[in-house]
């Protein structure tokens, strides 16, 4: 995959074109190679780009959406993990399945949460299990 260039850079690019620069003198100014400029082209022309006319809008630009499968880990659900966990006393003793169960408890509709992924929310977010309780690096 080559060089992804930043949306200023982009937008130079599609306003050179408009102003009538040639290929080769928009790649020398923007540093983009022939075929990267002339994919940004038609992408940008797709989400309905005409050289020339108006401004040039972000929409032509904006980086598109990652494509694959979604985190499961979100930060909402991340801090919804460390709510149950920080509690109290108590819920720090909890296993990961103890806590992946009060996290279905807690929000009925969304139930798709793994034991690995309450271990990995309680990694990022700094807790560890010492002596059979949940600790933070912080010491709380």
């Amino acid at each position: 995959m080559g060089k992804e260039f930043d949306i200023g850079t982009r937008i130079q690019a599609l306003t050179l074109h408009s102003e009538g620069y040639s290929r080769s003198q928009i790649v020398e100014k923007t540093g983009y190679t022939t075929n990267g400029f002339s994919y940004l082209l038609t992408k940008a022309k797709k989400r309905g780009y005409k050289p020339g006319e108006g401004p040039i809008l972000r929409e032509y630009v904006d980086t598109a959406s990652g494509k694959g499968r979604p985190t499961v880990l979100t930060t909402d659900r991340t801090n919804k993990i460390i709510q149950i966990v920080t509690a109290n006393s108590t819920a720090r003793k909890f296993s990961a399945q103890d806590i992946v169960d009060k996290f279905h408890e807690a929000n009925g509709s969304d139930r798709s949460i793994s034991k690995s992924s309450v271990l990995k929310a309680l990694s990022v977010k700094g807790f560890k299990k010492v002596n059979g309780v949940w600790q933070s690096k912080t010491g709380n």
